[in-house]
């Protein structure tokens, strides 16, 4: 699935094109510095109610 978001990483507000599979970003586009996918990455387990990553699966 491909999900436009507002990336809330820094002041810069980039417009972030995520592909998402089973909840996990696969892949990213438009965000001007390395903040935005952990960005995604962090409203994603928001979302699903997950504070802390899933067991077995890096931090960002």
């Amino acid at each position: 699935m491909i999900r436009e978001m507002i990336c809330e990483g820094c002041p810069n507000g980039c417009r972030i094109r995520a592909e998402i599979e089973n909840g996990a970003v696969l892949s990213t586009e438009g965000a001007a510095c390395p903040g935005g996918r952990r960005d995604i990455q962090r409203r994603l387990r928001e979302e699903r109610g997950q504070d802390r990553p899933e067991p077995g699966r890096p931090h960002d």
